[in-house]
């Protein structure tokens, strides 16, 4: 090629030869006068005439983005007058693209008042990059005024084409069934012949200013024989700086070329008068504007298709399948099937299928499918199609192996909702760039005794059964080579090798020369089942999701598992989920979940499992599977829900496969209705309802009517007084107006016996005196008098507790007030029962009291659990009997949870 420097040096030849060719001194003015004039004899100076034009050179540059020009010019005048001139012009070009070219030229102008009309023929010779010597005539008409212009050219090459064979073949390239190479080919390159036309304007503005300014607007065309055609536009502008010196742009477009945009200096030596000095009359002097070079086209033609042949010396076959493609397809490149069963029923040794990814689903990939033709080849866009030089043969003798045929894409997915998707029958089968998926079976089966079977970049996820297994029922050998494979959330085992008789089975899953990069985990079963009959299965460089292989099987031993993986090799199948959140606060006998986790980062399906000895529920798009194992992919949802114990305090844990995430919940119970077999009722302020569903509580500011019994037993007390009280804010509000709250007498109720206990979360202040905050039992006087209460001391915000269980015997037994109403939210616990009281404060026993014990609390009284005090209740509980301290400290432990209490 011409290079950058080789164009510099013939640049600077060409200047060089313009500085030599300048006239030394300038030419004298034309005689113009007669030489008999008056003024001649008597010796008088004559007014200086029009000067005559002097030979000069131009040597110019151009310069664009892709091509750089180099030109000089001989200019030189053979006969001139006043208004006309014959020229010869001598041009030579060079550019940085190895193209050389001459012009040698003869013209004539001549001036008519306010106008130049001029003719010009040119010899042109041109050698291109190629080599090619091309001549060609050149034709152009040119008309001047001062303010305007016109010119066309016409190009006509003396030859026109010039063919060269090109030895570099093509290329391997897909058609039909085949792979194809093209033999030797001709290079033809042709000059055009064409025309064209431009016409310019003076700029008056600018040419005022800085001197003559133009510009120009044309078309040209050029006719290929052998080429394209070439039609274009071109633009220019042109100023003349000084009388030695212009500078210009052009730019022109065209389909075949597109568009070029150039940079142009040029230089006269010596420099010529402008208009200022001769006005119209110096353009007579103009150098000619016309193409700067021959214009050629290349193009390559013949070439005959030679078929490549595979390894039988047949030609080689490619059998194509696109769900997408329209139906009637034959398997061609350009009409493939529509179904992998289509093209597999037509496959032949040493073919290969292959599968476009489609529309992405599995239509028409999903029907299970055998391979029983040995040599076959079943690949997908998951993976690049190379020419293959272990499998085929050029025909050229060219070595084109891992020549591109078709580049890689997404793996098509293939399924079948009736078994597995793959079985192999035959020797020597390969799979590659396919991702199978969800099916009711496995995903590959490798039938007893087939040999040479090769897994390649395939992605086996999601599916119910085996990902890969491997079986041997007989005494052949049997190898198996597995890399770059992604065998993730199948149901039962990622890799099973059952041999169960005396041959040979090799699994190779990666060597310490050859690391599988193989993706092995989270698959449900073990990641690989080991029985090769005492055959060791090579498996280094693999990822397991762990520190090591997850082996199991009478074999497992015999697995090289000394090298893996940290990470991951095939990120866009992992399956990514967030952390599960521990919930160890657990409010009472409600179904707890955790934090809801989204499916990415894979395509496909995964399956994931649950291990626990508590069964936990697994919600997939907050639906219950009902089971610990489900099938998810990108996008879903997943949590785990457990139901809360009812023994009390209790931990329950979880853990969650899925893929490589392992991650641990627990699930911690405080507090439950049945917990305590002796609770009698229960109201809680953040569940009116008592369903245990914390999302449907009344507006704030509702006027309650109802507050339900969570125990189980019924005890709904009901609006009593002359006012209701209000929900706010998981508060049941009381504001000192009669607003009680009753549960009816009941004979449930008898079950207090003579022993009771109650656990309440109150906030109150000061009202009045002997206003009751809760109260069991009738508190009066005289037999019927039996109460368990809290009832408020006078008009303070001290609480006393009065025990009624003696017939006629009205006891108040607090020796010390309990400060319970002074704005803060407190956790009262009162126990009576066998003669002893204890009374606890925020879990301070503030209360530790002997009572006469009577008959117990009355049966036939009513329950107040909403008295008509200035405050707001949370939570009561109602107990039958006292509570033990493992009990009490299970209530207390709960409430201070439940409504965050220290």
């Amino acid at each position: 090629m011409f290079s950058q420097s080789r164009f510099i040096r013939l640049f600077s030849g060409l200047l060089l030869w313009g500085v030599l060719a300048m006239p030394v001194a300038p030419s004298p003015a034309l005689a113009l006068d007669d030489p008999d004039d008056e003024a001649s004899e008597v010796g008088e100076i004559a007014s200086p005439g029009p000067q005559k034009f002097p030979r000069r050179t131009e040597t110019g540059i151009r310069l664009s983005k892709d091509r750089h020009i180099g030109t000089s010019e001989l200019w030189a005048p053979f006969y001139q007058e006043q208004d006309r001139v014959l020229y010869g012009s001598a041009r030579v070009m060079g550019d940085n693209q190895s193209n050389f070219e001459g012009n040698l030229g003869l013209g004539y102008r001549q001036m008519f008042n306010d106008h130049i009309w001029g003719g010009y023929g040119f010899a042109d010779h041109r050698v291109t990059a190629l080599g090619t010597d091309i001549w060609q005539a050149t034709f152009g008409a040119e008309y001047i005024r001062m303010n305007w212009e016109a010119r066309a050219n016409i190009y006509w090459p003396l030859q026109t084409t010039q063919t060269y064979t090109v030895d570099i073949p093509s290329g391997p390239y897909l058609a039909g069934n085949g792979i194809f190479v093209r033999g030797p080919m001709s290079l033809i390159e042709e000059a055009q012949p064409g025309f064209d036309a431009e016409a310019g304007f003076l700029l008056p503005k600018i040419s005022d200013l800085i001197g003559d300014a133009r510009a120009f607007g044309g078309v040209y065309y050029f006719r290929g024989q052998e080429t394209p055609d070439i039609l274009g536009v071109r633009a220019r502008a042109q100023v003349d700086i000084a009388p030695w010196l212009r500078l210009g742009a052009r730019a022109q477009y065209d389909d075949e070329r597109k568009e070029q945009y150039f940079l142009e200096l040029t230089m006269r030596f010596p420099g010529v008068a402008g208009p200022r000095g001769q006005g119209l009359r110096a353009r007579l002097a103009d150098s000619p504007e016309r193409d700067v070079d021959i214009v050629t086209g290349a193009t390559v033609r013949g070439g005959t298709p030679q078929p490549v042949v595979d390894m039988a010396g047949n030609p080689a076959r490619i059998i194509y399948v696109d769900n997408t493609a329209s139906a009637g397809g034959n398997g061609t490149y350009e009409t493939p099937y529509t179904t992998l069963a289509a093209a597999l029923g037509t496959a032949q040794a040493h073919d290969t299928v292959y599968i476009f990814s489609g529309d992405g689903t599995t239509t028409g990939y999903d029907g299970g499918y055998t391979i029983a033709t040995s040599d076959v080849t079943v690949m997908g866009a998951g993976s690049p199609l190379y020419f293959d030089a272990s499998r085929y043969a050029s025909p050229d003798g060219y070595d084109y192996d891992f020549s591109l045929l078709l580049p890689a894409g997404t793996h098509p997915m293939l399924t079948n909702p009736g078994g597995d998707i793959m079985t192999i029958t035959a020797d020597d089968v390969t799979l590659r760039g396919i991702q199978l998926d969800n099916a009711m079976g496995g995903g590959v089966r490798i039938n007893s005794g087939v040999d040479g079977t090769v897994i390649d970049n395939v992605q086996i996820t999601g599916n119910d059964g085996v990902g890969i297994y491997v079986e041997q029922l007989g005494s052949d050998d049997m190898n198996v080579r597995v890399r770059d494979t992604v065998i993730s959330g199948n149901k039962n085992v990622g890799v099973l090798i059952d041999n169960q008789w005396n041959g040979l089975v090799k699994v190779d899953l990666g060597t310490a020369a050859d690391y599988g990069l193989n993706d092995i985990y989270g698959n449900l079963g073990a990641e690989i089942y080991a029985n090769t009959n005492n055959q060791a299965i090579a498996a280094r460089g693999n990822y397991w999701g762990q520190d090591a292989a997850d082996i199991s099987g009478p074999n497992a031993g015999l697995i090289d598992q000394a090298t893996s993986s940290g990470t991951a090799f095939c990120d866009g199948c992992r399956v990514v989920l967030d952390s599960l959140v521990d919930q160890t606060n657990a409010v009472e006998a409600a179904t707890q979940a955790s934090n809801t986790l989204t499916a990415s980062g894979f395509r496909g399906h995964r399956y994931i499992m649950t291990g626990t000895t508590n069964a936990p529920d697994m919600l997939i798009n907050n639906v219950s599977v009902g089971t610990n194992e489900a099938k998810i992919q990108a996008g879903d949802t997943v949590a785990l829900a457990m139901t809360a114990s009812t023994t009390g305090l209790t931990s329950k844990s979880a853990t969650l496969f899925a893929g490589d995430i392992i991650d641990d919940w627990s699930l911690q119970t405080r507090f439950l209705p049945n917990a305590l077999p002796t609770m009698v009722a229960w109201w809680d302020a953040s569940d009116i309802d008592g369903d245990f569903d914390y999302g449907d509580q009344p507006a704030n500011g509702t006027l309650l009517a109802s507050w339900a019994d969570k125990s189980g037993y019924g005890h709904t007390a009901t609006a009593s007084g002359t006012a209701r009280p209000v929900v706010m804010n998981d508060a049941v509000l009381a504001d000192d107006i009669d607003d009680l709250m009753q549960v009816a007498n009941s004979g449930y109720l008898s079950a207090l016996g003579s022993g009771a206990s109650m656990a309440m979360v109150i906030r109150g202040n000061p009202s009045a005196a002997d206003i009751r905050a809760f109260a069991y039992g009738t508190c009066g006087s005289g037999i019927t008098s039996r109460c368990l209460a809290v009832v408020e001391a006078g008009a303070s915000d001290d609480a006393i507790i009065r025990l009624d269980t003696n017939a006629g015997t009205n006891q108040n037994t607090v020796a010390t007030p309990i400060t319970l109403f002074d704005d803060d939210t407190h956790i009262l616990v009162v126990s009576a029962a066998g003669g002893v009281l204890d009374v606890w404060l925020d879990d301070v026993n503030v209360i530790n009291a002997t009572y006469a014990a009577g008959g117990g609390f009355g049966s036939n009284a009513g329950l107040m659990n909403v008295g008509p005090i200035n405050g707001a209740y949370h939570e009561t509980v109602l107990i039958n009997g006292a509570l033990g301290a493992i009990d009490r400290g299970l209530v207390t432990d709960y409430l201070k949870q439940k409504w965050n209490l220290n």
